[in-house]
């Protein structure tokens, strides 16, 4: 592998934000509502809605898996 592709290799990228799986519009009142399937730890972190307090309602749905003994 040459240099120059090794080093474009290493260079860090910005997180995209993720991309809702399920979208949907109520017909009336034009409230948008989105779903996203995924680890919330890793998901709401990188959300815009969330870093600037836009988020009406936020639901997690158990098991979480997250190894801890209760």
């Amino acid at each position: 592998m040459s240099h120059a592709v090794e080093s474009l290799s290493r260079v860090p990228t910005k997180p995209r934000s993720p991309r809702p799986r399920y979208r949907f519009k109520h017909p009336e009142t034009g409230v948008d509502a989105r779903v996203w399937v995924g680890d919330c730890r890793e998901i709401l972190p990188r959300l815009a809605e969330i870093r600037n307090q836009e988020v009406d309602l936020v639901f997690a749905d158990p098991p979480f898996n997250w190894a801890r003994a209760y």
